[in-house]
Formats: structure tokens, sequence, C-alpha cells
């Protein structure tokens, strides 16, 4: 997918020297050992600590410092997708996150959505670059599956300014499989959401005109030069087949109806 490089939806193997280094992170926040902040969203809670997420993250750092959630040790979100919380909370502390976990009704590619959403929200750059990456690989390979329209109704309809980029992604995609998208079974989602998001469908619609070939004015026509008169003639690429003449036109005098064998290009 342009724009977006998919081979970064992992960050891939870290140097030995730091790999102990993140598998430490990564128990704290699975033990909740020497927890010192609390970090709820609806009915899911996570025990965190200040040193590490307050350090990557301005917002946590301003609610660790603000009266009241100073003085609970408690950073309520309410108003964000608990697992795109929990994949923030995790990227903070393993540099990843992991999109296959079994979450009921949301798939990979929507929840990859969600994490760019909320990683812009908290201005997490390096989360949001991960998160539009994971998206970008899956879309290559989940285009003829309801998730993908889903995606795209997730990031058109939640956060349209901050996907701007991962928008231009998808609709690529779908451009570049439009056919089967509108034909198949399988894209019947794809045209539900495709038919209710004007701004979806405009910009499809633009990728689809501008990667059909230009036709120019010239196209199947060459020059040729009479083999009577000499003269450079501008005609319709001459057919192969023997029976078909074609005539010279530039002077009054010649007029020579040859076949293809005889008309030389130019």
């Amino acid at each position: 997918m342009e724009g977006i490089d998919s081979s970064k939806a992992s960050p891939g193997d870290l140097p030995n020297g730091y790999k102990p280094l993140f598998d430490n992170l990564g128990k704290l926040l699975d033990t909740g050992n020497f927890s010192d902040l609390q970090v709820t969203c609806g009915d899911s809670q996570w025990a965190v600590h200040k040193a590490i997420i307050c350090t990557q993250s301005d917002f946590f750092n301003a609610c660790s410092k603000n009266f009241k959630e100073a003085e609970e040790g408690v950073i309520k979100m309410p108003d964000d997708n608990k697992h795109a919380v929990d994949a923030l909370i995790t990227y903070l502390y393993k540099a990843d996150y992991d999109d296959e976990l079994a979450v009921k009704d949301l798939a990979p590619i929507v929840l990859s959505v969600h994490v760019h959403s909320i990683a812009d929200k908290y201005n997490v750059t390096d989360l949001a670059e991960l998160a539009a990456a994971k998206v970008a690989k899956r879309a290559t390979t989940e285009w003829n599956t309801s998730a993908f329209a889903d995606a795209i109704e997730e990031m058109y309809k939640t956060s349209p300014e901050s996907s701007k980029t991962m928008q231009k992604q998808v609709v690529a995609v779908a451009a570049q499989h439009i056919k089967e998208l509108r034909s198949q079974v399988f894209g019947i989602r794809f045209r539900e959401v495709s038919d209710a998001i004007a701004p979806f469908s405009a910009a499809l619609l633009g990728r689809i005109v501008d990667a059909k070939p230009k036709q120019s004015p010239f196209d199947g026509v060459k020059i040729y030069r009479c083999p009577a008169c000499s003269q450079k003639v501008f005609m319709e690429t001459a057919t192969t087949q023997y029976n078909v003449y074609h005539n010279c036109n530039i002077c009054e005098t010649c007029q020579l109806s040859q076949n293809w064998q005889e008309w030389k290009s130019n």
C-alpha cells in the first residue's frame, strides 16, 4: 500500500541488549507489581506505573498531576474504546500490541483503526504509525472481508481528519479490487459502506478515474510513408489483414491503394 510502509506492522526483533528490559517491563504490566497508578475504561482497569506511562505520554503525565487523579491515584478514560486503551498501555510497556487478540465483535483491522485514533488523540506518534501499518498490511489481504468495510466505516466516521493517510490506503486497495467488490457476494458489506459514506465513494471514484489509462488522440495512429509518392501520412495503424487496403490521400495525383505490407511506418 502506497504511503504507509506495511512492513512496519511489527517492530521486529529487538536488539539482544534491549529484549530483557522490555520483557521485564511487560511483566510489570502483566502482574501489576509496584504499581502506583490505575487506569480505568468502562469495566476494565490496568495497574500501571507513572515512571513508564507518564514519561511517554503527555496526557498521562498531565492527568497524574491533576489534583483529583493524583489524590485518588486513578485516571479514568470513559470516552475511549477499552480495547484501544489496552493496546495503548500495552504499547507503552512492550513497544507493540497484538492485534490478533480475541476481541468479540472487533476484527483486528478495525481494532487497529481504533488504536490509531486513540494514539492520535493522545499524541503517541509512534503508536499511530504502527497502527496505520497494521491496517495497511491487513487491507492488502483482507479486502474481500466485511472487516475491511467495517474498518473503512470506522476511519471515516470516528476520526476522519487524523485518518487521512489510512483513508488513501484503503481507497487504493478498494480501487484495485473494485470489480470484485462491486459484483461478488463478499462485497455486500463493502457496497453498504460505500453507498453510505459519500467522501469515501468520491475518493474511490477519483482514484479509479485517475488510474484509468488516458487515451491520446493519437492512439492507434502512426506515421506512414507512401510507397508511391514518398509523402508522410498520418493514418490509423495499418491492419495486418491482406485484404484491407489503405489509401494515400496526401496528394491528388497519387491516391495509391495498397495493403498493409506495402506501407512502411516511419
